[in-house]
């Protein structure tokens, strides 16, 4: 586990951490990377601007042929075979061979998270950035989830055994935090009025 660290950033910079240090790869691109995602340390994938998408196979990271231009942000799998990617207007699907366009609505989506192949959901603003959603895809289709639709969705989260919670706001608003309890999201935690308005971004649960 310990020699099976990677993160990436800016200029298509890739970092992994070999137990001792952190080392740069070798990612045979300049372009800024914003999501990772991988099933074994032999088995990755980046996402980033323009639309690039890399892939991590044991040996060095490739370029792998994408379906649009736009800025990807977040990628999500469940399986070798099952792969999405998301971003400016655009969700993408990995079936183990190739990507496809698998929009659905202009959204500007930035975080991913799932269990499956039929329980995946995405979250993020609307179109021009006013407002915010979380979407659930059952296998089929992608439907709305009841939240506040002023609140931009910036970060999911689960541990698989039912805890999920999603993250968001912004400087309008203030920071929001809801928690799915199997059933519906539910309003955990809402920024006071009488606080610095800021919109919450990351998140993260023990266990």
């Amino acid at each position: 586990v310990g020699t099976s660290v990677f993160a990436a950033g800016g200029g298509g910079a890739i970092l992994r951490f070999d137990g001792a240090a952190w080392r740069p790869m070798a990612g045979n691109s300049e372009t800024a990377l914003y999501g990772l995602w991988g099933n074994s340390a032999a088995n990755l994938f980046a996402v980033g601007g323009g639309g690039r998408i890399l892939n991590y196979d044991g040996t060095g990271w490739r370029p792998v042929k994408s379906p649009t231009g736009m800025v990807l942000r977040a990628v999500w799998g469940a399986s070798r075979s099952e792969v999405f990617a998301a971003g400016s207007g655009v969700l993408l699907r990995y079936n183990g061979r190739e990507w496809r366009d698998a929009s659905d609505g202009v959204r500007l989506i930035g975080c991913l998270w799932g269990t499956s192949g039929a329980n995946l959901y995405s979250g993020g603003a609307a179109a021009g950035g006013e407002g915010g959603f979380i979407r659930r895809f059952d296998g089929s289709g992608w439907r709305d989830e009841a939240v506040d639709p002023a609140a931009p969705i910036h970060g999911l989260w689960g541990d698989g055994r039912g805890n999920l919670f999603a993250v968001g706001g912004s400087r309008a608003i203030g920071g929001i935090l809801y928690r799915f309890d199997g059933r519906s999201w539910q309003e955990a935690w809402r920024q006071p009025e009488e606080t610095l308005n800021q919109g919450l971004r990351a998140l993260w649960r023990e266990g």
